[in-house]
């Protein structure tokens, strides 16, 4: 499309939208935690043809734990958001991956 596509990948937490603010100790669900991005580039004109993918994830330290919890309470907070922005120092606990430059074969 125009604009590229970009998705949001979560665990099995709840949306925190959805929580109930009157906290009691039934309500002992986890909110979601955001484990990656993917972005794909727009398509210039139109063009039919492979885009750039952009992929980041959650670093993970020796013990295998996540070097950041992304739990974000606002949007401008979302690994999404950080990633594109690069904003410091929530960057450095990310890591990206790109595919190769695409190429049309016909």
């Amino acid at each position: 499309n125009f604009f590229g596509t970009e998705y949001q990948l979560y665990d099995a937490g709840i949306n925190p939208r959805d929580i109930d603010p009157y906290y009691d100790e039934n309500n002992d669900t986890s909110v979601r935690s955001e484990i990656g991005a993917v972005l794909y580039e727009n398509n210039v004109a139109g063009s039919r043809g492979p885009r750039r993918m952009q992929v980041c994830i959650n670093k993970v330290d020796d013990a295998g734990d996540s070097t950041r919890q992304w739990q974000p309470a606002h949007k401008d907070e979302e690994m999404l958001s950080c990633f594109k922005h690069c904003v410091k120092p929530a960057i450095h606990h990310l890591i990206s991956m790109e595919n190769k430059v695409p190429s049309w074969n016909e």
